[in-house]
């Protein structure tokens, strides 16, 4: 079989599937990118063990009509640099001889893949192809409004953790919430209609998809998300029931004494001028003493000290606490409004509120 493609639209979809390779050369399935072609439709495959992304393309052209179906299977790594740096119009792609050659500026021999029974090594979606994901178990969300969702929260996601579900993305009927065992994240929202913890590798995969809907659809632990050509299969984290999902809500339905709003720009610049003079025994945190119209930040050594003005204010209380400089500015940085709200008075920590998101950032302990 020999099929054509546009480079600019091959290189589109191979820069998205690579994403759902794991690349672990010790599991060789994550190594490679399945290509199918069938019913004139090119369908590349990718996985990381956890995820399995598909990709459809039917704008290919296939230069041996008398040949209508043929599966390869190439190491993804080598496959993706090399469209990559491709610069000619189109590429062509000819199985010969156990071989997937690769004609765009020059000719390329790809090897490819095989499995320990010698037949090409293929990624199996067959049962997930196969299971029941019901009409009643999916729900649609606009695909820009869940990835605005993602940004929020990803910064409260724990990376490692004795306890695994707290690295996970907790889905319920009205919020989805991240939590790190330090900074919180309550996005009160609905995106699905139960209880769900979404491991953080396929949230991330979520920014490849591009359609203007997305749709979650359940199948006992599996999960299907999907978006017109792209699809991504998924499986649920285990102890959604031990997520600490009520406490973190309570906390945010809690009053907070004292509203301020602040320059994003001007605290951003104070922080990073502050962060100089950080010492090793500080332990990476500031001081925020809060007066009547402005705040004053200033090193926990005392070293330095800088005031930033309210915008506007509500309840203005006198209030200083310690907190960690990079989880106030990595919450800072998903901002994207001229003007930061900042709630506080309350001995749970500082919470930045953007519509119906809620940032908590506890105090430091104060030695």
């Amino acid at each position: 079989m020999k099929l054509e493609i546009q480079t600019e639209k091959f290189k589109t979809i191979i820069g998205k599937v690579i994403k759902g390779s794991g690349r672990l050369n010790i599991f060789p399935k994550t190594t490679i990118i399945g290509i199918t072609y069938t019913d004139n439709t090119l369908t590349l495959t990718t996985t990381d063990r956890t995820n399995v992304v598909i990709i459809k393309e039917t704008g290919v052209t296939n230069l041996t009509p008398e040949i209508t179906t043929s599966y390869w299977a190439v190491d993804s790594d080598l496959l993706s640099k090399l469209v990559s740096k491709t610069t000619t119009q189109t590429i062509t792609l000819e199985d010969v001889d156990g071989e997937l050659i690769f004609r765009g500026n020059g000719k390329y021999s790809l090897p490819i893949i095989l499995g320990d029974d010698s037949t090409t090594l293929k990624i199996d979606t067959s049962s997930l192809d196969n299971a029941t994901f019901s009409e009643e178990s999916t729900t649609t969300i606009p695909t820009k409004q869940l990835k605005s969702i993602i940004f929020f929260n990803k910064p409260s996601v724990a990376k490692t953790s004795e306890s695994p579900h707290l690295t996970g993305y907790y889905f319920d009927e009205d919020s989805v919430i991240t939590f790190n065992t330090v900074t919180a994240c309550v996005n009160k929202v609905k995106v699905v209609k139960e209880k769900l913890l979404l491991p953080s590798s396929l949230v991330d995969l979520i920014s490849i998809l591009e359609g203007e809907e997305t749709h979650f659809s359940i199948c006992g632990n599996n999960i299907k998300v999907y978006s017109d050509n792209i699809t991504i299969y998924s499986t649920l984290l285990e102890n959604v029931d031990k997520y600490p999902s009520g406490a973190l809500k309570r906390i945010i339905e809690e009053t907070f004494p004292a509203v301020c709003t602040v320059s994003k720009d001007e605290l951003v610049k104070t922080l990073d001028r502050i962060s100089l003079f950080i010492l090793p025994n500080d332990d990476n945190s500031i001081r925020l003493t809060f007066n009547s119209n402005n705040v004053e930040i200033s090193s926990k050594s005392g070293n330095s000290k800088e005031v930033v003005s309210f915008s506007t204010s509500e309840n203005p209380i006198e209030f200083s606490e310690l907190v960690d400089l990079q989880d106030l500015k990595n919450q800072l940085q998903t901002q994207l409004s001229e003007d930061i709200t900042i709630l506080y008075g309350s001995p749970r920590g500082l919470m930045i509120k953007t519509d119906n998101v809620y940032q908590l950032i506890p105090f430091m302990i104060n030695e």
